[in-house]
């Protein structure tokens, strides 16, 4: 009996791996052939959410807050009730982002999500705005969450004091992502999420016209050690789909101290080590009212080759 039921476990988990990971390596292909936007910059995702940050940005396979929104869509279908994140920071001291996120579970195995992301200034201004869905499935004993998410995106540029001295306009876009966990046990995950699976956006500059272009494609695989010891553990590996872009890891933990305090820290570095690693630390303080209502405060701060940067949020969770 034994061997049938590690058998049939196997079975699915070739499954898994033939309906979900193998698309995906079909789907370079196609993503490393995609134009690219002329703005190298545009909506560039710098990580949201001083939780994630502070784990060096491996998230995909702990994420299960609201985050998850940004991170991977599939985990927003860990929420139980109603939960949102807020934060605000300035990418290198010179670019205000602004960012929030909610999530509503409507059943135990299905559940919704919103988030918006606004950046910029008159000069160059930016508005991505998120709507996802997930949907937990069981597959012989497992969980199985699977998620999507649309993006609609908005950028204006230009709109400074002296508009004839630049290249103004303006622009709108769609893009798809779509995100996977698995419960391998209660504590081990894995998981993938592919960003911009589909992408175009529209712009319309002073200079140029109109013309379409879509965003480069993100893919990450990830394996969490979820409540080991009063630890969480996530390795994430960013494989690469362009030639010029290398492949990096990043790892991240976080370590629950008396359930009110929790501690952070992570790195993440290039294949090769051509690209100096960043380092981050961060921790946050949790506390529960009257058994339902759950309020978060955490901070990051990120040791990066380019400039240090430091992060907070805001988030609760309504049971």
């Amino acid at each position: 009996m034994k061997s049938m039921k590690k058998n049939l476990s196997l079975f699915y988990f070739k499954r898994l791996v033939f309906t979900i990971i193998l698309p995906l390596l079909f789907l370079q292909s196609a993503l490393f052939s995609q134009n690219m936007a002329n703005f190298s910059s545009a909506f560039v995702d710098i990580g949201f959410g001083a939780r994630p940050l502070g784990m060096g940005q491996a998230f995909i396979a702990v994420a299960s807050d609201a985050d998850a929104v940004i991170w991977n869509p599939a985990g927003i279908v860990e929420v139980n009730g109603f939960a949102a994140t807020v934060s605000y920071a300035k990418q290198f001291n010179l670019i205000p982002y602004s960012h929030g996120a909610v999530v509503y579970s409507l059943t135990p195995d299905f559940s919704v999500g919103g988030g918006i992301i606004v950046s910029g200034d008159d000069l160059m201004q930016e508005t991505s705005v998120i709507v996802s869905t997930a949907k937990k499935i069981s597959l012989n004993g497992h969980s199985l969450n699977l998620g999507i998410a649309a993006k609609l995106l908005n950028a204006s540029f230009g709109k400074n004091n002296e508009p004839d001295l630049s290249v103004s306009g303006e622009a709108i876009g769609l893009s798809l992502g779509f995100g996977v966990q698995f419960y391998a046990t209660e504590s081990i995950v894995m998981a993938s999420s592919l960003n911009n699976l589909f992408s175009t956006i529209t712009w319309n500059s002073s200079t140029s016209g109109k013309y379409s272009e879509g965003l480069p494609g993100d893919w990450v695989l990830g394996i969490g050690l979820l409540n080991y010891h009063n630890f969480n553990v996530d390795l994430d590996f960013h494989k690469s789909l362009y030639k010029d872009i290398e492949d990096k890891f990043y790892i991240g933990s976080e370590y629950n101290l008396a359930g009110r305090l929790v501690l952070r820290a992570g790195a993440a570095s290039s294949l090769n080590q051509s690209e100096k690693m960043f380092f981050s630390f961060g921790g946050g303080i949790t506390h529960t009212f009257q058994n339902s209502f759950n309020f978060c405060l955490d901070a990051a701060y990120i040791l990066h080759p380019l400039a240090n940067m430091f992060r907070i949020s805001l988030s609760f969770n309504i049971e």
